[in-house]
């Protein structure tokens, strides 16, 4: 079994007044989440803190329970794992809705939320707006998740160039996020952890700022989640630092 160690920073960076993003890094349960809350001062922060507690409540009790379960001799599948977490950011859905529709001030906030839940060596990510997530193997970078935004269905339409996007005025725009509506579609990953491995979550005040080549340089030099996060967000705050800055990096070790 393969040992992880995880590291997260957040910071409202050099433009914004309020963080409304929400980490959280629980290592004793495998679970490791970013959410980018929108819907203004109040809305924004609410709806990522109200949506990670739910998820990570959620899930946190789907962990101990199959602690016990393995226990007792009954080891829980990686689909049934999946769809546990996908449940979770379902439900977290319909409380940051309904929560918004008893509070006028709060009408229409929403958040985006990516997590991911680690049992057995099996990573499930769910993913839902744009903040992501990308595994680092064998020195090659990889998004495992699709950013739900207006830009990302342009650049898969073949309508718009991937250089183009990180500029263009409606970048971002996102096409789902939690809470808006009570349901929603989540996108689920799966991923057999190996030594070595890198997991990196984030919003987009961070890969707005620094492209994939940059995280992968400090990937290369780093083998400290701590550092990585460090490095990271440095680089986009000394980019213009011009939105929240969250960062999450899990590695196992080599």
């Amino acid at each position: 079994m393969v040992n992880v160690t995880a590291f997260g920073l957040s910071d409202v960076g050099r433009v914004r007044e309020d963080n409304e993003d929400t980490i959280v890094v629980d290592g004793d349960h495998g679970f490791y989440l970013v959410a980018d809350g929108m819907g203004g001062h109040l809305g924004g922060k609410t709806a990522s803190l109200l949506a990670a507690n739910t998820v990570h409540n959620l899930t946190k009790e789907m962990m101990l329970q199959g602690r016990l379960d393995a226990e007792a001799g009954q080891v829980r599948s990686q689909g049934a794992l999946a769809f546990a977490v996908a449940q979770a950011v379902r439900e977290a859905s319909g409380a940051v809705y309904h929560m918004a529709q008893r509070h006028l001030h709060l009408r229409r906030m929403g958040t985006t939320l990516t997590c991911v839940c680690i049992e057995n060596d099996y990573a499930v990510v769910a993913h839902v707006g744009d903040s992501r997530c990308y595994v680092w193997r064998d020195q090659t970078l990889s998004q495992l998740t699709s950013d739900h935004s207006y830009v990302n269905e342009q650049i898969q339409a073949g309508l718009l160039a991937r250089d183009d996007a990180r500029v263009h005025q409606y970048r971002n725009i996102i096409t789902r996020s939690v809470g808006i509506e009570p349901n929603i579609l989540v996108d689920v990953h799966g991923v057999d952890l190996e030594p070595g491995d890198c997991l990196v979550l984030c919003s987009d005040g961070l890969s707005n700022m620094v492209d994939d080549a940059m995280i992968s340089d400090v990937l290369v030099s780093e083998n400290n989640p701590e550092e990585v996060c460090e490095q990271l967000l440095e680089m986009a705050l000394r980019l213009g630092g011009t939105d929240n800055v969250s960062v999450i990096c899990i590695m196992t070790d080599r």
